[in-house]
């Protein structure tokens, strides 16, 4: 999962792509709505917050050129709800694996297509 800020003016889902390509350097080949949000509680500034989700495919397993982080893993889905620490993150993840994976994506969510 990749996570990040939405900078003043910008919209949700350019973020999204921004901080994929800024954190990874991926672009991905078809950029989706998740059709989710996720919601968690921020106990540092005690408050909630509200994420939309994304969902990136990527063809090809590309180079991964970490700019932000010094590690990533690519794990399948059973890996990844195991390694998950918080709830909302298992739910959307098996979201994502019920509508984007294991059948054909909308084409209504869908954000951009190479």
């Amino acid at each position: 999962m990749v996570t990040g800020g939405i900078n003043e003016g910008e919209k949700a889902y350019t973020a999204a792509l921004r901080e994929l390509e800024e954190e990874t350097g991926v672009i991905p080949d078809s950029f989706y709505s998740g059709d989710a949000v996720e919601t968690f509680y921020m106990k540092v500034i005690d408050k909630i917050a509200f994420v939309p989700v994304f969902v990136a495919f990527i063809k090809e397993k590309p180079l991964i050129k970490l700019t932000e982080h010094d590690a990533f893993l690519w794990l399948s889905f059973e890996e990844a709800h195991k390694k998950l620490l918080f709830a909302e993150q298992k739910r959307v993840i098996t979201h994502i694996q019920e509508a984007f994976v294991l059948q054909q994506p909308s084409s209504f969510h869908l954000i951009y297509e190479k």
